[in-house]
């Protein structure tokens, strides 16, 4: 769910950065908002990939080990 607030950034400095960024990023001067409630939520499901990823490679490097000891 989207809300309503105000953007945070004067038009000056969205002018400014429409000018300066690529055309080849359309997408980088366009501003969503979200809840609060949802930004937490984003967060977390974060934290939880960055874990489940961090416990992946850490897996994958004590399988390599396991395979370069011939065990």
């Amino acid at each position: 769910m989207l809300n309503d607030c105000s953007s945070h950034i004067h038009e000056s400095e969205f002018a400014l950065m429409k000018s300066s960024e690529s055309k080849d990023k359309p997408f980088a001067t366009e501003f969503i908002y979200v809840s609060h409630q949802e930004m937490i939520q984003l967060k977390a499901e974060c934290n939880q990939y960055k874990s489940l990823h961090e416990r992946a490679l850490l897996k994958i490097k004590a399988l390599e080990e396991e395979l370069a000891l011939g065990v």
